[in-house]
């Protein structure tokens, strides 16, 4: 899980500006996790998992770690940070997609869908709640498997 999350923070890092905290989670249990998401561009930490099977303790030792390594760098949290957020702008920006043509077959289909939920309001409409009604099908949609 940690190498996706790493992986979207610097993604939307580089697509966010600045101003924008991003918190990171996901895989968090040593100071050096924490380390690792400010320079993929967090602003901050979230603890769940590691606190809950490491107990109340967690995030003291977390916060202390993290101070021995910034300490050890001679850096502030925040700096960490803005490297981080520097090497995400300076990063390749992910490919541009053209969005799907809607072809004939999909517009049909979602036309029956359409259709479909207009049917399902009319029923809801005039049923009494405990009433059974006739399942849809005039709108040809054939349920799958």
């Amino acid at each position: 899980m940690k190498p996706l999350t790493l992986k979207a923070l610097r993604t939307l890092r580089g697509l966010l500006p600045a101003s924008i905290p991003l918190i990171g989670c996901g895989g968090i249990s040593t100071g050096q996790d924490a380390i690792e998401y400010a320079r993929s561009g967090a602003t901050t930490v979230q603890l769940y998992t590691s606190f809950s099977h490491n107990g109340v303790g967690t995030p003291r030792r977390i916060k202390d770690e993290i101070t021995q390594i910034l300490e050890a760098q001679g850096k502030t949290w925040m700096e960490v940070v803005k490297e981080g957020q520097l090497a995400a702008l300076q990063g390749p920006k992910p490919e541009k997609k053209a969005a799907p043509q809607l072809t004939t077959e999909l517009a049909e289909r979602a036309g029956k869908v359409l259709a479909a939920g207009e049917e399902l309001i009319g029923i809801l409409k005039d049923t009494p709640a405990n009433s059974t009604q006739t399942p849809l099908t005039s709108t040809g949609i054939q349920p799958t498997s």
